[in-house]
């Protein structure tokens, strides 16, 4: 941060720049996400009998585990400092730039699952 004075003025500059790690540990579903419907297209008909019989429409489930992740964070702020008018009064004026870069995988570990056909039971 820098400050320069002159006068009744304050002018005050800085900024910030940080590498943020994270290690976020998550389920994705890995009981399962079932459905059964009782359309047409369900195996006997009628949903509730589906389900009793083991029958799904659809399903998927994921697999738990840990991904790694890293994001940079810059931010710069100007702002100024007057007391010209009224000796206890001091007026601020400030502008503030901050962004947030997206996420991405420091180990390249990047996966992607393409599941096939609906598995029916």
């Amino acid at each position: 941060m820098f400050i320069l004075n002159k006068g009744t003025h304050a002018l005050t500059f800085g900024g910030e720049m940080s590498l943020n790690k994270e290690r976020p540990g998550h389920d994705l579903n890995n009981y399962g996400v079932f459905t059964f419907s009782s359309s047409t297209s369900a195996r006997s008909g009628n949903a509730l009998s589906d389900f009793y019989l083991g029958l799904t429409g659809t399903q998927n489930s994921g697999s738990a585990g840990y991904c790694h992740r890293q994001l940079f964070f810059y931010s710069l702020f100007a702002q100024e400092q007057l007391g010209v008018i009224i000796p206890n009064l001091n007026h601020y004026l400030g502008v503030r730039w901050d962004v947030q870069t997206a996420p991405t995988d420091p180990q390249e570990q990047r996966v992607n699952l393409c599941a096939g056909p609906t598995i029916h039971g």
